[in-house]
């Protein structure tokens, strides 16, 4: 998952600096493209955090069942839950700071009111992107060392289980 997440985060950080590109370089001249633009952005954001968060609760999932079927206990889960809750922090801030730059980008555009504003909101909707991103791509590395232990362990308790069974 760290390799597509990376593909994932990388696609979004480019199409939002094409946004940022565009309204920057002509910004009177294509207003409906960058318009356009920014709404792929952000529906392509939002496909990013749904498949990472979607990893995160199968993930956690198929963990809490390992545990379960191997009778491991349920000590391990606190840092899944802890690792999924943070995600979810993150995948907020990202869907916060959008709305953000969405709702001062839509008052430029129907109302005229001035640029600055909205650019500095584009600038802070990028840093939050690049900050969280690289976070939730920590956040899906640990998520998966935590997975690759967990059922590790369970392989083993169950190949233990077969072979105490054949005895």
């Amino acid at each position: 998952m760290p390799r597509v997440f990376t593909c994932l985060a990388v696609s979004n950080l480019i199409v939002f600096f094409g946004v940022a590109a565009l309204g920057l370089l002509k910004p009177d001249e294509t207003p409906d493209s960058h318009v356009l633009l920014a709404v792929f952005a952000l529906m392509v954001s939002a496909l990013v955090q749904v498949i990472t968060f979607t990893y995160f609760t199968v993930t956690g999932k198929m963990m809490a069942q390992a545990m379960h079927l191997g009778h491991m206990g349920l000590t391990r889960m606190g840092e899944v839950k802890s690792l999924k809750r943070s995600m979810t922090l993150c995948v907020a801030g990202i869907f916060a700071s959008g709305v953000m730059g969405t709702a001062t980008g839509a008052m430029h555009w129907r109302e005229g009111l001035p640029t600055r504003m909205h650019l500095m909101t584009a600038m802070f909707v990028l840093a939050c992107h690049v900050f969280l991103l690289t976070r939730e791509y920590i956040l899906v590395v640990k998520n998966g060392k935590v997975y690759d232990n967990i059922m590790g362990d369970y392989t083993l308790k169950k190949e233990a289980r077969v072979a105490a069974s054949k005895m």
